[in-house]
């Protein structure tokens, strides 16, 4: 069994393990870094710390509403304890998968995963995709972003 914070963007359900969220937040305006990729809203200063924030609507090639009221930012710790900060369109649960849930030995489910998704799986009445957290940035755009 895995808890996992559900959230949105667009229309779409995704996840990521509970363990790596440090906490969520609302959206604070960041300051922008030249030459970055362009999901790359800029950074933040978090309690002294400075946090890259990452659009993720942007990185996944969804559409990013006008109206973003529900929007937060998750920001989640990387293996290498370098943090960064989600931007999301709303914050939705924090749920338990099982085994059972979790599709990841389907073949077809193998064939349209992404560097950054690690599974597919049933959270209620919807399907919801995991991410892993470690893969959304390469460390060497994380680097320059920070440098």
């Amino acid at each position: 069994m895995e808890k996992v914070v559900t959230f949105r963007l667009g229309d779409e359900l995704f996840c990521i393990e509970i363990e790596r969220i440090k906490e969520i937040i609302r959206p604070v305006k960041p300051n922008k870094v030249p030459d970055t990729p362009d999901y790359v809203e800029g950074v933040i200063d978090l309690r002294g710390t400075v946090l890259p924030i990452i659009d993720l609507r942007k990185k996944f090639g969804f559409e990013v509403p006008k109206d973003g009221k529900r929007e937060r930012i998750i920001v989640v710790e990387f293996e290498s304890g370098s943090q960064v900060g989600l931007l999301v369109d709303a914050v939705e649960n924090v749920v338990t998968l099982t085994d059972k849930d979790v599709e990841t030995g389907n073949a077809s489910v193998r064939s349209i995963t992404s560097n950054y998704i690690k599974s597919i799986a049933k959270c209620g009445d919807e399907l919801v995709t995991v991410l892993d957290v470690d893969r959304i940035v390469p460390k060497r755009e994380l680097s320059r972003i920070k440098n």
